[in-house]
């Protein structure tokens, strides 16, 4: 059995697309904890009445906003399962992510990571991305493979619960720094088996004020400034190869 975790904040107009490619996997023993995050009433009612369709999912509530990393801590501390993994109230996985994930967990990796697809809200392709190798600590911030949206781990390696950062960016590193920084790594599946959207307004869609937020996350670890300028820095060039290929494909 797996855990899911949502944050979701007044996401009516995209949640329904999560909702569907989340209860048609072919992999059915889940726990789904959607956390809302301090909706309005119209909206928390509607979530209501929708995961009332499923019994396998459950709404939890924060009662003041606390961020989409706060929201998936809220969750992680309900986790009752060993296997937990992520997805937001917009994106979407094909049928047999879950199944693919789990049965790498079952395995007795740490955990998996799946290569996943970017659309914008048009379902225009804004690139694909596959996962090449096994990801360790010291590879975080320098063109790190793990996504939050595919990737699943076995909590069963952790002495302690490894939290999300509750920044608005980039709180999915520390996510994943605080999981790897226990002895543990991630192992890819080359294989696409979800969908990231990227709104114009996404943080992620704007690659310049990511580089305030991967400041701050290195400064959160505790680099100073010339160190956390330095991994801002090698950030970057990693980001560069890798949207190399979308904006100037080889012939």
């Amino acid at each position: 059995m797996i855990t899911i975790i949502t944050p979701f904040f007044n996401s009516k107009e995209t949640f329904n697309r999560t909702f569907l490619s989340v209860i048609s996997q072919s992999y059915s023993d889940f726990k789904w904890l959607i956390v809302d995050d301090g909706s309005n009433s119209d909206q928390h009612q509607w979530l209501l009445k929708l995961t009332s369709l499923d019994p396998r999912v459950e709404v939890m509530k924060n009662q003041c906003g606390k961020g989409a990393g706060g929201a998936r801590n809220t969750g992680l501390k309900g986790c009752k399962t060993s296997f937990v993994t992520f997805i937001d109230s917009d994106d979407t996985w094909d049928k047999d992510f879950l199944n693919t994930v789990v049965s790498g967990l079952e395995a007795g990796f740490p955990a998996i990571t799946t290569g996943y697809r970017r659309m914008d809200e048009n379902a225009a392709s804004r690139g694909e991305f596959l996962p090449k190798r096994v990801v360790y600590l010291e590879q975080i911030g320098r063109g790190c493979d793990v996504s939050c949206l595919s990737t699943a781990y076995n909590l069963d390696y952790c002495n302690e619960l490894p939290l999300f950062g509750e920044v608005k960016a980039r709180n999915d590193l520390y996510f994943v720094f605080n999981f790897l920084r226990q002895n543990n790594y991630v192992v890819p599946v080359p294989i696409i088996l979800a969908t990231y959207y990227v709104g114009q307004s996404s943080i992620s869609s704007n690659k310049f004020r990511l580089v305030k937020y991967m400041y701050q996350y290195s400064r959160s670890l505790g680099f100073g400034p010339f160190r956390s300028c330095f991994e801002v820095l090698i950030w970057a060039i990693y980001g560069v190869k890798k949207y190399w290929r979308r904006y100037w494909p080889l012939k």
